[in-house]
């Protein structure tokens, strides 16, 4: 269509190619017509798998070139703070992969320049965009959920190397999701306490502004075995909801389910990357 959106993407590593290109199959109203990254050969083998005429080494010369409306950054948080600072002061908006800096200091300085521009600087948080998280947000926000009660999310996943480099910490990379979760469904918290035992395994009790509690615990030593995510929302009135693994949603009220969403993948019916949020992070960018 003519009237597409021009984006470019500054990245072509293992997570961009298997789930950010693949995603604009199902993106409507934008095109990406150009990537780049630091190796050229991989671009251009990520170019030609998703159908991308213009690859590039240098993002600056890309974006001379090609004048999107819009730049995708999926490198690493530090880069993605820089570069999204950068590009916002040059006129573009921009969507950065999660995390969206390396400290709270530098989230910061990034919010300050897309004040200070009025640009859009968009952090990929998928899970705000997974099909079953959104139906239980569509019930937690209806006059029938009653008053927020409590919020649980546990997460494991397998040894992260915890080191100094960002991309190998567990409570920046990963345990991000259950921390902006927690405020997606009952919004800002007041107050926080946390216990931590080396090198990652963290409970952290909440207290929302609105009197509703929660707790998020959150570990990197399960390693073989299958990976849990399972998240828990009740209300005053006997509401609850349970998401398990991002992709099922059950919801009942006094004990009598009333909604539900499961995927079809037996059939093809429902496809990972949108069930997982990736599609609908860059729908809404």
């Amino acid at each position: 269509m003519s009237g597409d959106l021009t984006l470019c993407i500054i990245g072509a590593g293992r997570h961009a190619a298997a789930n950010v290109y693949p995603s604009f199959s199902f993106v409507r109203g934008a095109k990406v017509v150009a990537n780049c990254d630091l190796n050229l050969e991989r671009a251009q083998e990520v170019g030609r798998q998703f159908g991308i005429l213009h690859t590039y080494d240098d993002y600056r010369e890309m974006l001379e070139r090609h004048r999107p409306d819009g730049v995708l950054i999926v490198v690493g948080p530090d880069f993605h703070a820089k570069a999204s600072m950068e590009l916002m002061r040059l006129g573009y908006h921009v969507y950065t992969e999660k995390p969206p800096a390396v400290s709270y200091e530098q989230a910061k300085q990034v919010v300050s320049v897309m004040k200070e521009t009025g640009k859009i600087c968009m952090t990929g948080l998928k899970k705000r965009f997974a099909p079953a998280y959104r139906q239980a947000k569509r019930i937690v926000d209806s006059p029938e959920f009653g008053r927020p009660e409590m919020f649980t999310f546990l997460r494991t996943s397998g040894n992260f190397a915890n080191t100094d480099d960002p991309l190998t910490q567990y409570l920046l990379e990963s345990a991000i999701h259950p921390i902006d979760l927690s405020q997606y469904y009952f919004g800002p918290v007041g107050a926080v306490s946390a216990v931590k035992k080396e090198p990652a395994t963290y409970v952290i009790t909440l207290q929302y502004r609105n009197g509703a509690i929660g707790a998020l615990t959150l570990t990197d030593r399960v390693n073989g075995v299958r990976k849990t995510e399972l998240v828990t929302i009740i209300s005053d009135d006997g509401t609850f909801i349970q998401v398990d693994n991002s992709v099922e949603m059950m919801a009942f009220r006094n004990g009598v389910p009333f909604a539900a969403h499961k995927p079809d993948f037996s059939t093809g019916g429902s496809h990972s990357i949108v069930e997982q949020g990736f599609a609908g992070e860059l729908q809404e960018f």
